[in-house]
């Protein structure tokens, strides 16, 4: 993942929707629970204790408090107990008792279910009061019609305000995990950004002065031409001070590829030139490298690739010449290296620099074939001239 599409992610939020059911969380468990236990025990001790016992009050009770569980947990099953309840209720005068523990059990209904459900409790609820209403004598039904929906509605908003603060509280829960992995993510992506900097410019450039040291042995033992001594102990000294300079950059500069300072094409194949030539490498340029039909994030890939050629190159090469070539057909900007490989060879897997120079031709949408072809090695490269991370 990119570091733009890691910080547009970062401000997405996850929807609490009500369509779904809501499970309860530990704490709300432990009071329901409470709260049922209280019932099962105390309401059957009232109700037994009375001067006239009333029996089926205290079995009521307790189903009730089973039902409440019930409704909890699954609150569709809790409506089908409060409907078989209520239906039961009317031949022994106990709707107002099943009335109210339905409009006490709003509470855990509208906390937990969805809207179908709440759409259910509300349809019970109506349905009951209204039968009730109808079908009651003197102020009893009045009551029930007032009494019943008031309770409904002060527990009901209470299970509401429940619902939307758990729903806030993990919101924010989930948005602060997201945020940390994308922080996990982006620190991750800077990491290795900062990698890629090292082994393009910190590599190459040790790679270099491990040549050059190896052409000032040489002259040691065998003696090599002054001139060419001349040179490469000038370039060993410059690219030292380039590698101090290199490494100040890399801890001052944002490490975003596309907020970087982008190295100059031009810049590459001159170095890649001198480089080469130092090594006693001859090198044939074709085409140009100024063209302005390169784009500007195109020109600093291909002065990476070339640079991670020119190190592969130092390190096993065979023969000269060297062949660098660079052009445009159409809107396809056309690259390749090539090498003829050293007369020994050891096997090689594709190296880090390899590896992350196809990864980004990829990320750029274009093509990218690194490899053996008969004695040579070949770095090809093919990629939209307007190619946008």
């Amino acid at each position: 993942m990119s570091l733009k599409a890691a910080r547009r992610r970062r401000h997405q939020r996850p929807p609490t929707s009500w369509r779904t059911q809501t499970p309860l969380s530990a704490p709300e468990w432990w009071v329901v629970f409470a709260l049922a236990g209280i019932g099962v025990i105390a309401g059957p001790i009232l109700d037994l204790t009375q001067p006239a016992p009333d029996s089926l009050s205290a079995v009521i009770d307790a189903v009730f408090c089973v039902a409440f569980v019930v409704a909890a947990r699954w609150p569709w099953a809790g409506l089908l107990v409060y409907a078989v309840a209520l239906a039961v209720s009317f031949p022994y005068h106990e709707q107002a008792v099943v009335l109210s523990a339905i409009a006490l059990s709003a509470c855990v209904i509208v906390r937990v279910g969805s809207i179908r459900t709440i759409a259910g409790l509300v349809a019970l609820i109506a349905g009951g009061v209204a039968t009730v209403a109808a079908t009651a004598q003197s102020t009893y039904g009045l009551n029930v019609l007032v009494g019943v929906p008031f309770v409904a509605l002060i527990s009901s908003v209470i299970g509401a305000s429940l619902r939307i603060a758990l729903g806030r509280a993990r919101t924010l829960t989930a948005e602060l995990q997201r945020r940390i992995q994308t922080e996990q993510e982006i620190r991750a992506e800077e990491r290795q950004l900062i990698s890629d900097e090292l082994h393009d410019d910190i590599a190459h450039d040790l790679t270099v002065i491990s040549t050059y040291i190896s052409v000032l042995e040489q002259d040691q033992e065998e003696g090599i031409d002054p001139a060419t001594r001349a040179l490469a102990m000038s370039v060993l000294g410059d690219t030292t001070r380039k590698v101090l300079d290199d490494i100040r950059l890399i801890m001052q500069q944002g490490t975003a590829i596309d907020e970087q300072p982008m190295r100059a094409l031009t810049a590459a194949f001159d170095d890649a030139r001198r480089e080469l030539a130092t090594a006693n490498l001859r090198v044939e340029v074709e085409g140009d490298p100024g063209d302005e039909r390169v784009g500007r994030l195109v020109s600093a890939t291909l002065s990476r690739t070339l640079r991670e050629a020119v190190t592969n190159v130092l390190k096993h090469h065979g023969q000269s010449p060297i062949r660098i070539g660079l052009s445009v057909v159409d809107d396809i900007v056309c690259f390749d290296v090539t090498n003829t490989l050293p007369d020994v060879q050891t096997p090689t897997e594709p190296g880090f620099g390899t590896i992350r120079i196809s990864e980004r031709i990829t990320r750029l949408g274009g093509s990218c074939v690194i490899g053996p072809d008969g004695d040579s090695w070949v770095v090809s490269i093919r990629i939209p001239r307007h190619s946008q991370l």
